[in-house]
């Protein structure tokens, strides 16, 4: 994973989703970044890039609800002004960006990565801060 920062858009893997969701016009991606690790029985392992697209898009959903973070891209922020209402809108797009968020801090590749880094009290502090704001 190449990550230069413990924010959820410090990273190569949420980088390139990010990307590939201000190149679209739909709201799939949003939603299949999501569903990707929702759709994983309980209890299975969470590969890192599904993960990382996962807490960007739940990033987004937490800033259409008028949470943004504050390491929230420029680039993002200007996309969300065409598609926020429509996110916001979408109430159960926040209850699965809640739940893709505590999945991940329980067993996912990317919490072990940040474990393996001496960084994961760090990492999870972004994560609660996340689910807080999606509340």
């Amino acid at each position: 994973m190449g990550a230069w920062d413990s924010d959820n858009f410090s990273n190569d893997d949420a980088a390139d989703w990010l990307a590939e969701l201000i190149d679209s016009d739909s709201l799939e991606l949003l939603q299949g970044a999501l569903v990707d690790v929702l759709e994983e029985a309980p209890g299975e392992y969470l590969e890192a890039p599904e993960c990382a697209s996962a807490l960007a898009a739940a990033e987004i959903v937490a800033a259409a609800n008028g949470k943004p973070a504050d390491e929230m891209p420029e680039e993002t922020l200007d996309w969300l002004k065409e598609r926020g209402r429509e996110i916001a809108e979408r109430v159960e797009l926040l209850e699965m960006a809640r739940r893709a968020v505590g999945r991940i801090q329980e067993n996912s590749e990317l919490k072990d990565l940040w474990d393996e880094a001496d960084t994961l009290d760090e990492w999870n502090k972004v994560q609660d801060n996340l689910r807080s704001r999606l509340n």
